[in-house]
């Protein structure tokens, strides 16, 4: 009689244990950046996860289909019903056109280990070449010099957020220069703190991201001109780059 009730106790001792298990639940399995400028330099995706087992789970490993992609994962066990993220981060200078990436994630449940594939995606658009003549007056053969104190700018926003930033212009020419602006993505708006700048004037422009204009979360990458004297031109030193990372 003892050995058989040793034999349940040791009995519902393994079913116990063979009912516990982790799992890893990802809220999407792909991601795509869609059209990113190659002057960007990089973009990044936090693909998050959930436990919905019911015991800790660790992520053994994450690797990149190619050194172009760069993961940071969280590194401590994850406890039942508890998030974390694996930062995905894809390096798009000298990398223009499409591109598809994997990242396969390694996760360890009841002592063996489980791999999961995730994937990125998206276009890289190639930097453009530099126009010498951009900012040229025909008429008198002046080169106006209008400058910026930054050609970059990155918003975080939630879906319906609205932000501003604002970049410092100066006239260091020697003629007025009339501010106006081209190629403005949708959700990006621009204001001059003055329509016209007079030799040795600053200035400053307001730059405003809506999200509520953005049509799905992710990071968005774009850009706009500011513009001289209605001439359009489209050079590096008057093109502002936006990421704009829409994220609840």
């Amino acid at each position: 009689m003892k050995k058989f009730s040793l034999l349940i106790v040791a009995l519902c001792s393994a079913l116990a244990v063979f009912g516990q298990d982790s799992a890893i639940k990802f809220e999407k399995d792909t991601h795509d950046f869609g059209t990113i400028a190659e002057e960007v330099g990089s973009v990044s995706y936090d693909f998050e996860f959930t436990n919905t087992g019911n015991v800790p789970l660790t992520l053994v490993n994450v690797r990149t289909s190619c050194g172009c992609t760069t993961p940071n994962w969280t590194k401590e066990p994850i406890a039942p019903g508890g998030k974390g993220k694996i930062t995905v981060t894809y390096s798009t200078t000298g990398r223009p056109g499409n591109f598809s990436k994997s990242i396969t994630v390694t996760s360890k449940t009841n002592g063996e280990n489980s791999n999961k594939v995730l994937y990125i995606r998206g276009t890289v658009t190639p930097k453009e070449k530099k126009d010498q003549t951009n900012f040229q007056n025909p008429s008198t053969n002046i080169q106006p010099a209008l400058t910026l104190s930054k050609n970059r700018l990155t918003f975080d926003l939630k879906p319906g957020d609205k932000k501003a930033q604002t970049i410092e212009i100066e006239n260091k020419g020697s003629e007025n220069i009339s501010i106006n602006f081209s190629r403005l993505p949708k959700y990006i708006s621009v204001a001059a703190s003055t329509p016209t700048l007079s030799p040795g004037q600053k200035g400053f422009l307001t730059v405003i991201c809506d999200a509520s204009k953005i049509e799905k979360e992710g990071t968005h990458s774009s850009q706009f001109y500011v513009q001289m004297n209605d001439k359009e031109t489209r050079d590096l030193t008057n093109k502002v780059a936006i990421t704009a990372s829409v994220k609840k």
